[in-house]
């Protein structure tokens, strides 16, 4: 081990220093990822984050521009392994904008919306795979290890870090990625995952608790999967919703509502979620009283299984960009295949 030491930290100054222009695009993307909260206002950090906007489109481009170049490398280098790479950014690219629903707004099909948490047509919102169940309470326990978020970072942990660096440290590990024809991401480029990482966690930390002061979303639930106990403890949602959009004290609040939707199990309406406009277009009126006034009612209800949660666009931004940074990761990778007849990795380990 000590001789193969030297080796190691050589071949990674050498990647640094050879793949110097797609460090510096990683290193300016992701400072000006996490640098909106320094430059940019509320308004506009609301509007990268959502559907349809800019991190998103950036993932769905970068994830299909890759796949197609996994596949077109797979096919000249006959890697089974490698065509399937490229089908899985495929799929990703798809995913992200749900099949193109979010272009050209057709209606998801009855079967995939009962078991989708957001009734869009897509798999990674199917109720196994969504880091909250149909009440929007977060999983729990084992349950977490099908989230898909938490499956797409494990992969790709294991791709852009572990596997190249077991690469250069096990010479049999590079004849067996070597047989499979799969080329392996330089460890140099690896690294900015576990910088991403880093900037991703760094940041939801440093943000203000409770900002944006202004939720653009809240959901008001009953929990339980006995449906008698959720009748009995549950909050007159269709009232509630009627008072809220109706009642002339609650000042412009039907006019700052972009949607709501009353949410029905069987027979039970169990949540009410409420969806705001962007904070340009609701004006002066404030979100945070409605949550308030919410939450008073959940205490006059005195019940555990009442859940009041409020969703804040910083999170969702955040979450986004980081998506946004492991695609172009992926492309990156693409483009560094591509150009190379050899998987630089493997043969100098073999070496």
């Amino acid at each position: 081990m000590n001789e193969r030491t030297p080796n190691f930290l050589h071949e990674i100054r050498l990647q640094f220093t050879r793949y110097g222009w797609h460090l510096l695009i990683l290193t300016l993307s992701i400072a000006s990822s996490y640098g909106i909260y320094l430059f940019c206002n509320e308004q506009t950090i609301a509007v990268l984050g959502m559907e349809n906007q800019l991190f998103e489109l950036a993932t769905f481009g970068f994830f299909g521009v890759s796949g197609i170049l996994f596949l077109i490398k797979g096919y000249r280098t006959k890697s089974f392994v490698l065509l399937m790479l490229g089908l899985l950014m495929l799929f990703g690219a798809g995913e992200e904008v749900s099949w193109g629903q979010q272009f050209f707004k057709f209606s998801t099909p009855d079967t995939i919306k009962a078991k989708n948490i957001q009734g869009e047509t897509n798999i990674h919102n199917l109720k196994w795979f969504h880091a909250g169940d149909e009440d929007h309470v977060k999983k729990q326990g084992w349950e977490r290890m099908l989230e898909i978020n938490f499956l797409f970072r494990l992969f790709c942990l294991g791709y852009f870090t572990m596997l190249p660096f077991l690469i250069l440290v096990s010479p049999a590990v590079a004849r067996f990625t070597a047989w499979l024809r799969l080329p392996v991401p330089p460890l140099a480029v690896g690294v900015f995952f576990i910088i991403n990482w880093f900037c991703f966690r760094t940041t939801l930390d440093a943000l203000p608790p409770g900002r944006p002061l202004e939720p653009n979303s809240i959901f008001v639930s009953v929990q339980g999967a006995d449906s008698s106990i959720r009748r009995q403890t549950m909050l007159p949602f269709e009232q509630l919703a009627d008072s809220l959009l109706q009642d002339p004290q609650s000042g412009t609040l039907r006019t700052a509502v972009s949607s709501y939707e009353l949410v029905h199990r069987g027979k039970t309406t169990t949540s009410l979620d409420i969806h705001f406009k962007l904070p340009k277009e609701r004006g002066d009126f404030q979100t945070q009283p409605v949550y308030e006034q919410l939450a008073r009612l959940q205490q006059q209800k005195n019940s555990d299984l009442v859940q009041i949660q409020k969703d804040d666009f910083f999170y969702c931004t955040t979450t986004e960009a980081f998506e946004c940074l492991c695609a172009l990761l992926f492309l990156l990778s693409g483009i560094i295949f591509f150009r190379e007849k050899k998987n630089t990795a493997a043969s100098s380990a073999q070496n």
